[in-house]
């Protein structure tokens, strides 16, 4: 058992509430997947089963919803979120060295993430005590490292967003940098 499961029912206490107020109105849906995104890092299963019995939407079509959008994560995440650009652009620009890079500097042996915060998990969002809901004693990495096939960015290939900030033109090199001044500070 973790340690925050008393404190992630408290979290979602808003979400009751929300979902009382939205009650039956299925357009809610989205906004309210976004807000448990942002204030918890991911989309707890607790969540999704308040969002279908209070908007009266299947289960199964809140999870359709949930794992259609790269935005939204299944499982939480580390603190840190590095994602790359695999899009056409960036590869011909050097995106496959730079996640080799990455992978390299921060997670040995690890393999990338194709998106939706499969990877590592870790806190990210508001649990009281930061364990991200994993058994005590195991601790999170503090950095993910994801794919993502386009930011939309392709003149600025290739393109590494660092915590959602969009960064181009990206090479080993000012990764480095990057991660000196934003991750192993």
């Amino acid at each position: 058992m973790s340690c925050c499961e008393q404190a992630r029912r408290q979290e979602l206490e808003w979400l009751r509430q929300e979902v009382s107020a939205a009650r039956g109105r299925r357009e809610r849906l989205l906004p309210l997947l976004q807000e448990v995104q942002e204030r918890l890092g991911y989309l707890p299963p607790q969540a999704m089963e308040l969002l279908a019995a209070g908007l009266g939407i299947p289960l199964a079509q809140v999870y359709s919803v949930a794992t259609y959008y790269r935005r939204f994560t299944l499982t939480p995440r580390s603190q840190h979120v590095l994602q790359v650009c695999t899009g056409t652009a960036c590869r011909l620009r050097g995106a496959d060295q730079l996640l080799s890079f990455l992978l390299q500097r921060l997670q040995p042996g690890t393999k990338a993430s194709t998106g939706g915060g499969a990877g590592n998990a870790g806190p990210r969002g508001g649990s009281a005590c930061g364990c991200g809901g994993r058994p005590a004693g195991e601790s999170a990495p503090p950095v993910s490292v994801e794919t993502v096939n386009c930011f939309g960015a392709c003149g600025l290939a290739p393109v590494l967003a660092v915590d959602g900030r969009i960064h181009g033109r990206m090479d080993a090199g000012k990764a480095a940098e990057l991660l000196e001044k934003w991750v192993e500070r």
